[in-house]
């Protein structure tokens, strides 16, 4: 339904809200002027053509805005432009091709903020882990907490250069290079959609060198612990810790990898192991060794008769698998005086198997390191068959430097699935 007059203060007071219903009132004095009614409020907008298009653009609640100019309180020297000023503006503009529509959102986009940035970049970015969210989110809520309504092109160099040395004194210098290494990955997308934005401001860290320098860990079980640290897995007695435990030092799998094996991606038949979604965003397959083979052919027969899910370590929280046993450990570096974390078993499975004099090549496929920037390597296809003789010398080798404890070992899984049909 439409109506047209010419708006006054009175006229337009007078407009009744529009319950269940839109109508539109069209102002006489300026074409194309008007306003639309709901059931809560009224608007006042504009309507006209735009290089051929019919454009409506909304101008400001009429409670919100006076219809005639007015003058600023705090300053009565300047002019407050009322609606019909604003919508004279919008005409004009439409008449040169300009849609206001548009004009906001470029506006709305260059004042997006530092939250809305990390919002969009987890929404674009499907390849994105979990894990990956978790902690950009963390270290911007815990360290760029009061910069995150901020816009993001507002966030300048110098800022950033206090914020890092700020983080690094209070909090140490890993959580101070990673808050800026997060915030150079969201302005890097936040540059690559706007091209007006100015340089990424964390690039001052490496022109100036104030990159906090960390030593790259390079622990690893050594040979000669090897012994002392096995029996004490062997002791643990959650089954799932114990065998995950185990898992990553046979194969040198990273944390994640390990936990979210899915039953589906172990191939008894051909004795291969796949997995996916991994760092380097392919998958990754391995051969089992007779080892692995056994240790998971156990598990398989226990979750066969539990339905315990998809994962070959399932747990009980949401995501539905076993999480870093980080208190396990702990207590076995207390009981063997041997400190060691999950990624120190990947070390100490590429330590092993480079003093095994296996090739470059097999190591990096065993690893599931990315060959993008080798050009020969590149050219370079190692099939899973040939890594079958590579994985069977390093299982052998940690079990020999085990004291030979591999068959026994076996032997325990069985008898504690022996127990668990009982």
């Amino acid at each position: 339904m439409e109506r047209k007059f010419k708006f006054t203060k009175a006229s337009v007071a007078k407009i009744p809200f529009s319950p269940g219903r839109q109508v539109v009132y069209w102002d006489t004095y300026l074409p194309g002027f008007g306003i639309y009614t709901s059931a809560k409020s009224k608007s006042y907008f504009v309507q006209g053509r735009v290089n051929g298009k019919n454009v409506k653009t909304k101008i400001e609640r009429t409670d919100k805005i006076s219809l005639d100019d007015t003058r600023d309180p705090d300053d009565p020297s300047k002019r407050v432009p009322g609606a019909r000023t604003r919508a004279m503006d919008i005409i004009s503009k439409m008449a040169h091709g300009i849609n206001q529509n548009v004009e906001r959102k470029l506006e709305k986009r260059r004042e997006i903020t530092l939250k809305e940035v990390r919002e969009e970049y987890f929404r674009t970015k499907a390849d994105l882990k979990p894990n990956t969210i978790t902690t950009y989110t963390k270290l911007t809520d815990l360290y760029l907490s009061d910069w995150l309504s901020r816009s993001i092109r507002s966030i300048t160099k110098e800022m950033v250069a206090v914020r890092h040395s700020k983080i690094g004194k209070e909090k140490g210098i890993h959580p101070a290079n990673n808050t800026m290494r997060t915030l150079r990955a969201l302005f890097n997308f936040a540059r690559a959609q706007q091209e007006d934005l100015p340089e990424n401001p964390v690039q001052r860290l490496t022109s100036t060198r104030q990159w906090y320098k960390t030593d790259r860990r390079q622990s690893i079980i050594m040979p000669s612990q090897i012994a002392a640290w096995y029996q004490e897995v062997l002791k643990v007695p959650n089954p799932d810790q114990k065998d995950l435990l185990l898992l990553i030092l046979f194969t040198g799998l990273r944390r994640e990898e390990a936990c979210t094996l899915l039953w589906r991606n172990v191939n008894f038949e051909d004795r291969i192991l796949t997995v996916e979604g991994t760092k380097n965003g392919s998958s990754h397959s391995l051969p089992l060794s007779g080892y692995l083979y056994e240790l998971l052919k156990v598990r398989k027969a226990v979750h066969d008769q539990g339905g315990s899910g998809e994962f070959v370590f399932a747990g009980a929280g949401k995501s539905g698998h076993i999480s870093a046993p980080y208190k396990r450990i702990k207590e076995i570096s207390e009981a063997t005086g041997i400190k060691f974390c999950l990624h120190d078993l990947r070390r100490t499975f590429v330590s092993i198997a480079e003093s095994l004099d296996i090739s470059y090549s097999a190591l990096k496929k065993l690893l599931n390191h990315s060959t993008a920037n080798d050009v020969t390597q590149g050219y370079i296809v190692v099939s899973v068959d040939r890594l079958r003789g590579p994985m069977d010398k390093v299982s052998r080798r940690i079990l020999e430097l085990a004291e030979k404890t591999g068959p026994a070992e076996v032997i325990q899984l069985r008898d504690r699935l022996g127990a668990n049909n009982g």
